[in-house]
């Protein structure tokens, strides 16, 4: 069995089988959970911990702090596995050729997991996380190339932030309405927050598009997929929604001795 510890920009993901957990408490309860499951039978010495990270460098402090969280979870479900800053996450970034080296783990992870998931196609793979990115990789397993972007719920963050006039829209307000504008005839939205949320939307949509073409450029017919807390906002705009934690499982499935 294996977990990923995603560290983003802005949050920190757990990911176990096939599913995300957002903070410690529910990965301890999934623990758990899994320890009444399987009663015992599951040898967690073979527990395998993969850390993949969108920063180029983490420093002592967050490794102190990921190894000190899970101790405290050992402690409470008494079991033991070894907490690992892997080399095999560089065997697996490996299988895409020609990654230059400062390509952010996260993205050459989920790319990898994108190619074993639709085996044979090319793949153009949008990420709507803290950044938005763009990560291409053909069927044949290379790397093409990608774009970044200010991410998409960021951006609502950062107009409330710097521009005084304008009101904030926060992101469970954007969960709510998910953006069916029928129902700002309702008057939900006042005048400004529709013109923002519009805006950015169509700013987002419109930067989708540029990057299909790129794509199209790059290689031939590839299909579009779209992972991270934003991706279902734009769901319509390509051709599959995947979880980061489907995409991790594929790129990670490799280690049978661990799924």
């Amino acid at each position: 069995m294996y977990l990923v510890v995603d560290i983003g920009n802005s949050l920190t993901k757990f990911h176990l089988k096939g599913e995300t957990y957002y903070d410690i408490n529910s990965l301890s309860q999934e623990f758990e959970s899994l320890l009444l499951q399987y009663n015992g039978s599951v040898d967690f010495d073979t527990f395998r911990v993969f850390i993949v990270s969108s920063r180029r460098h983490m420093n002592a402090e967050i490794k102190d702090e990921i190894k000190f969280r899970f101790k405290e979870i050992q402690k409470r479900k008494a079991l033991w596995f070894p907490i690992e800053f892997n080399d095999q996450l560089l065997e697996f970034r490996n299988k895409v050729k020609d990654i230059y080296p400062e390509l952010g783990q996260d993205r050459a992870m989920k790319l990898l997991g994108a190619l074993n998931l639709f085996a044979d196609e090319n793949i153009a793979l949008f990420d709507f996380g803290t950044a938005t990115t763009l990560t291409l990789g053909s069927s044949n397993m290379f790397f093409r190339g990608g774009m970044i972007d200010i991410g998409f719920l960021k951006s609502f963050d950062i107009i409330g932030k710097y521009m005084d006039a304008l009101p904030s829209i926060d992101h469970k307000r954007l969960e709510r309405f998910y953006f069916d504008f029928s129902l700002v005839e309702d008057g939900e939205f006042s005048n400004p927050e529709l013109a923002i949320l519009q805006g950015v939307f169509s700013r987002v949509v419109g930067t989708i598009n540029e990057w299909k073409k790129f794509a199209q450029n790059q290689m031939n017919n590839p299909i579009t997929i779209a992972c991270g807390n934003g991706a279902k906002f734009f769901a319509g705009y390509v051709d599959h929604v995947v979880t980061d934690a489907a995409l991790y499982d594929e790129a990670f499935k490799e280690t049978s001795n661990y799924s």
